[in-house]
């Protein structure tokens, strides 16, 4: 997962303001366990667009019930 995560920095190296960057990055640290980095990338993910709020919580949802 580390390596998908340096795949993401990446991505927002040459893309910004791509939310899906961050968002996804979120996901796997909040499985890892690491909840405030994972607060920190859902942050700045629905900064960039709102919308992405209610597909974080979904998935959250589902991370949790594991």
């Amino acid at each position: 997962m580390d390596g998908a995560i340096g795949d993401f920095r990446q991505a927002i190296k040459i893309t910004p303001d791509f939310p899906e960057a961050y968002t996804n990055p979120g996901l796997i640290r909040l499985q890892q366990g690491k909840v405030a980095e994972a607060e920190q990338n859902f942050t700045r993910s629905v900064a960039l667009r709102p919308s992405v709020k209610t597909f974080i919580d979904t998935r959250v949802a589902e991370i949790k019930q594991q």
